[in-house]
């Protein structure tokens, strides 16, 4: 993808699998084929969540289907049935753990979707706050201000007043 390597773990510039035509071990799952490495790509996509992303070509259900691919080449070149066969169940066992991988890129997708519709509403809350505070009626914000300090002064003068009656001036 745009120059880059899918499933090669962090070494992008790698093709991830080689298909060795002396490959001898046919029948099962290997990974003789992979050229990448084990590092699990990630994003931090929040202050507190990190969010896996990369899938390498190196795990079992890939495994299976290079062997069966591999398999079933032999068996057709050599006429076969016993390799095509074995190559058939490889396939098989493969499927379901592809798509558990393509179900964990999936929510792993969802999740960086979630995220990011978050930071945007975030965005959006802060650039209407800066929008308010850069927007400022002056004359508007200087009544206001003095009408909260009319208010914090009579509240001042009010509590300094009750803590001047006394139980003799309460009781009379």
């Amino acid at each position: 993808f745009e120059g880059r390597f899918l499933f090669s773990g962090s070494r992008t510039d790698t093709a991830p699998v080689v298909l060795d035509p002396a490959f001898t071990g046919f029948g099962g799952p290997d990974d003789t084929y992979y050229q990448g490495d084990a590092v699990a790509l990630s994003v931090r996509a929040d202050a507190e969540r990190e969010v896996a992303y990369g899938m390498s070509a190196d795990r079992p259900g890939f495994q299976e289907l290079i062997g069966a691919l591999r398999t079933a080449l032999a068996g057709d070149a050599s006429d076969d049935r016993a390799m095509l066969e074995s190559a058939l169940a490889l396939v098989n066992s493969a499927l379901p753990k592809v798509a558990d991988y393509r179900s964990e890129l999936g929510a792993g997708q969802a999740a960086l979707e979630r995220i990011n519709r978050g930071h945007g509403d975030a965005e959006v809350y802060l650039e209407r706050q800066i929008s308010d505070i850069e927007n400022v009626d002056l004359t508007e914000a200087i009544t206001r201000m003095t009408q909260d300090q009319m208010v914090i002064e009579s509240a001042m003068a009010t509590i300094a007043r009750l803590n001047q009656v006394t139980l003799a001036d309460f009781l009379r």
